[in-house]
């Protein structure tokens, strides 16, 4: 049957003779998914796709393009993702002609966050710049809000009931023949091998030392690796966390899947653009569950859809009814999985009729691991050493299961001398000139790219540098205090701390700002650079009201005050990191 609907998909996507152009921009991953799940909606209406991140997608190419769909994500200040910086700045070219896209026709979904300022910015500046340059929009942009109850998919199953029936003008077969829910053939084709396992085709760095710098409230952890790179400010450190090898054990065990050497390859007759392969083939089915698989991320609709047609009875229609777009799916998917951040394992242990689920299926509804961001605190420089700020992270559910985060705790594990898959990433913290004062706000682990940026300007021989630090106790969570410290006493720093949980009166980094009203307007005023990081969502508009109230204590108008703030904002004098 699954072969039959294959056959099926293809034959009909041999009628329609355009395809669905799909380009993404995606920081974490989220809008690479939307695409392809865009494309796997296509194909059950036969239409074939072609998928691209923005950066691989020239934008000459889209000169030529009829219709296209665009995934995009804002990330930072209202900034462009990773992998849409080069289009972005293509696309921003003031010398453009504004006929340059007059031939396509557009629709834009974005994925934001909406209590930050700068709220799916990016997907609102491609749509006014796509039109600008004589674009058309076909469709309504959607605009999805991680802060729903539904999350982005509040907006985007509304979104895409619409967008079918714009696209029946282009594709007319989507009005011609019956949507094709069937499963498809698995993108991967597997065959167990007699052959030596492949080395790892990632980058790896040595772990020096790995100590404990605070650990009453939350554990933080001082790791320092060594490598072959350099270091600039904001860069940050990726890695690759790995699963647990004996929960990956059990899973094997409860599946029934042998520890074989595997030759994996794709499927010439999967109806989707297929992804990169992230290993080396022939691997291990241990190596490949332990070092590859996401096993601990909550498991999609689409991991519930496809392991739904390997169930029985009423787990069948059970695994059915979540992954379908209905109101009692969507609430059920949420309360059983989103919000209690059940991962593919645990999907699999509740569910016991989904026993016999070909690897292939498993391996593409799992999805790949993606590498963990770590800013990097330590001096830049070419010195083969780095040294990142780890706080475990740990979620208690609304039923009160504990979650552990996946690469923190698998750092908290590692020992000197062992080697992580990671790498080095270039970052887009803006460098404030020498001669301007530079002021830091941090909040815990906050602290580890503004460290950096400090040394940075120390080694430039500027000396105007304030951290504003807030944390609970200064006996327990004040991290890297003595080597703070001894800046301050070289007066290379000025610090002004912020404890929490020293007295019954809460005392955060904002109230130490506004005791130090008349210090910190007189920087503002001086040309000071502010840069704030935090794990607080709220904590760019904390300060920054924080400093507008400095400045009215030092006679200024509230107007002009705001003022003030909102062109430090313009000029990137006002720069945030929060998550």
């Amino acid at each position: 049957m699954i072969a039959a609907a294959g056959i099926k998909i293809a034959q009909n996507m041999k009628i329609c003779n355009m395809k669905l152009l799909i380009l993404y921009g995606s920081q974490t991953g989220t809008a690479e998914e939307v695409s392809y799940d865009l494309a796997r909606e296509a194909a059950h209406r036969s239409i074939e796709s072609e998928i691209f991140p923005l950066d691989s997608f020239p934008l000459e190419n889209l000169i030529y393009q009829q219709l296209a769909i665009f995934v995009v994500s804002t990330t930072g200040q209202g900034e462009p993702p990773d992998n849409m910086i080069v289009f972005w700045r293509a696309l921003m070219n003031k010398n453009l002609p504004k006929t340059l896209l007059e031939n396509m026709n557009f629709t834009v979904f974005g994925l934001g966050d909406s209590t930050y300022e700068q709220f799916n910015a990016i997907a609102r500046k491609l749509w006014i710049r796509l039109t600008q340059l004589g674009g058309k929009g076909f469709y309504r942009k959607g605009l999805g809000d991680e802060m729903h109850d539904f999350e982005y998919e509040a907006e985007y199953h509304p979104w895409c009931e619409g967008l079918w029936e714009a696209l029946a003008g282009y594709f007319p077969i989507i009005n011609e023949v019956e949507i094709n829910n069937e499963l498809f053939p698995p993108l991967y084709v597997i065959e167990n091998v007699d052959l030596a396992e492949q080395s790892s085709k990632r980058s790896q760095l040595s772990v020096v030392s790995n100590q404990i710098i605070a650990q009453k409230y939350s554990i933080s952890r001082k790791i320092v690796l060594s490598g072959d790179f350099s270091i600039n400010p904001g860069d940050t450190c990726c890695i690759y966390p790995e699963n647990n090898p004996s929960e990956v054990s059990k899973l094997m065990e409860l599946m029934g899947w042998p520890n074989n050497i595997l030759s994996i390859s794709i499927n010439p007759s999967y109806p989707l653009p297929p992804k990169d392969l992230p290993f080396n083939s022939p691997i291990t089915l241990q190596t490949l569950l332990t070092a590859y698989i996401d096993l601990h991320k909550p498991a999609s609709r689409y991991f519930i859809w496809i392991i739904s047609h390997f169930a029985d009875g009423a787990q069948k229609e059970k695994l059915t009814e979540m992954s379908s777009k209905t109101t009692e799916g969507r609430n059920e998917y949420h309360r059983y999985v989103v919000k209690e951040k059940r991962n593919i394992i645990e999907i699999l242990w509740d569910f016991t009729t989904v026993r016999n689920l070909p690897l292939e299926y498993f391996i593409e509804a799992a999805g790949f691991l993606k590498p963990r961001e770590f800013s990097i605190a330590s001096p830049p420089g070419n010195c083969g050493q780095l040294e990142i700020l780890v706080s475990a992270v740990e979620h208690f559910t609304p039923m009160g299961r504990v979650v552990k985060g996946l690469c923190t705790h698998f750092l908290a594990k590692m020992q000197a001398e062992e080697k992580v898959s990671a790498f080095v990433k270039r970052g887009r913290m803006p460098i404030p000139p020498f001669n301007a004062p530079l002021i830091v706000i941090a909040t815990g682990a906050g602290l580890a790219p503004l460290k950096s940026l400090i040394y940075h300007r120390i080694q430039n021989n500027a000396y105007d540098n304030t951290l504003f630090f807030g944390c609970r106790h200064p006996d327990y969570d004040y991290l890297c205090k003595d080597e703070l410290e001894s800046l301050q006493i070289k007066n290379q720093l000025t610090i002004y701390m912020a404890f929490s949980q020293v007295s019954e009166h809460k005392f955060y980094v904002q109230n130490r700002i506004k005791n130090e009203w008349k210090f910190f307007s007189e920087k503002i005023l001086a040309g000071a650079f502010v840069y704030i990081c935090g794990k607080y969502r709220q904590l760019g508009k904390i300060i920054e009201d924080a400093t507008k109230f400095t400045l009215v204590q030092a006679g200024i108008e509230e107007d002009a005050a705001n003022d003030i703030v909102q062109r430090m904002k313009r000029e990137r004098r006002f720069y945030l990191e929060s998550w």
